[in-house]
């Protein structure tokens, strides 16, 4: 996996990790708007999809490649680790910032690792493949997004996935809206909230 860098100014910094076809800056015009002095840490998928850059590999019929996932995933915890230490950056309050595809590795994280991490923003994942629990996590506090037209996800799957996250004793904040797989600004304004309250 590959990454950029933007340094900021706060004790915050975003973990970006973009959608299917994205890139390591692609999640940074978000940032911008709901943590604009925090430093970002763009992530970029290394699993390439007919040309599109991805995290994981999936079946033909489009359901996830396990193994790949978990592979991915194991990846993932280890680089934010290092790249924390890297940069000195590892007494920074540390939010996971994931779309789409980035917000599927996301979960799979939470489910394979206890973190020290403070928030976990979640857009947009799609219905999880496994029926594993949340890792318990030490402060953590999620917000966890969904369209009512969303074709990845039906709202059993997401009201499954935040009864998933309040099992595990994860504070979550649930935000819907009513089109599709896509962000809308009410999402931005809740990702604001939620960062302003880490202080």
């Amino acid at each position: 996996m590959k990454y950029a860098k933007k340094d900021g100014t706060n004790n915050h910094v975003l973990i970006l990790l973009h959608g299917t076809g994205g890139s390591r800056v692609s999640l940074f015009g978000l940032a911008d708007l709901i943590d604009p002095d925090a430093t970002y840490l763009g992530i970029e998928g290394d699993v390439n999809e007919h040309g599109q850059l991805r995290f994981f590999e999936r079946n033909l019929d489009g359901s996830f490649r396990l193994d790949s996932l978990t592979k991915s995933t194991h990846e993932l915890q280890k680089l934010i680790g290092d790249l924390l230490e890297l940069h000195q950056l590892t007494g920074h309050k540390v939010i996971l910032v994931g779309f789409s595809n980035g917000a599927n590795l996301a979960v799979n994280l939470l489910k394979e690792y206890s973190t020290t991490y403070d928030l976990a923003i979640i857009l947009h994942p799609s219905a999880s493949p496994t029926d594993a629990p949340f890792k318990s996590q030490e402060k953590l506090r999620v917000l966890l997004t969904f369209g009512e037209d969303d074709p990845y996800i039906r709202r059993p799957e997401f009201d499954a996935m935040v009864a998933d996250f309040q099992a595990a004793q994860i504070p979550v904040r649930a935000y819907t809206h009513m089109d599709g797989h896509t962000i809308k600004q009410g999402e931005v304004i809740a990702a604001i909230e939620e960062i302003e309250g880490l202080g």
